[in-house]
């Protein structure tokens, strides 16, 4: 992030509260382009960030990779490739930085959700709608957390 003051920003969205240096893992870029490119933008522009895009140590596990193919597995397969390959582990899944539980250190989170979560999430949609994720519309999906937001 730039070094000189900027004033604050009211909207929600594409800001910045401290200071430092933010990060985030990203999944499925193509899928998120133009959010993506909204959001570095309006970083960019408002703070002079420097943004840089590099490999994540992370590895996707390989039922999101599956997920997003046209290839289709049997259970005998999939028992073979958890041999092989990374598969989901759902301790490592988790909203700490939603719930605002992040401890920052050396960087601060670009987003509330990493590329794990993102995934999760994404490979539930389709599982509960039969959807590929790719043939939703750029609809916000709104749902009730708790009783008490009616």
């Amino acid at each position: 992030m730039g070094a000189t003051p900027n004033p604050p920003k009211t909207r929600a969205f594409g800001r910045f509260t401290h200071p430092g240096c933010y990060t985030t893992t990203v999944t499925r870029p193509a899928l998120f382009r133009a959010y993506l490119l909204e959001q570095l933008n309006l970083v960019y522009h408002d703070y002079g960030a420097h943004i840089a895009v590099e490999a994540s140590h992370h590895e996707i596990p390989y039922p999101y990779v599956i997920d997003g193919s046209a290839l289709t597995l049997d259970r005998s397969m999939s028992a073979g490739l958890t041999r092989h390959f990374p598969t989901t582990e759902l301790a490592q899944i988790g909203d700490e930085t939603a719930d605002g539980l992040f401890h920052p250190g050396e960087f601060y989170p670009l987003s509330h959700f990493d590329a794990r979560r993102v995934d999760f999430s994404l490979a539930r949609l389709r599982h509960y709608t039969g959807t590929p994720v790719e043939h939703f519309s750029a609809l916000r999906f709104v749902y009730q957390l708790h009783p008490l937001c009616r």
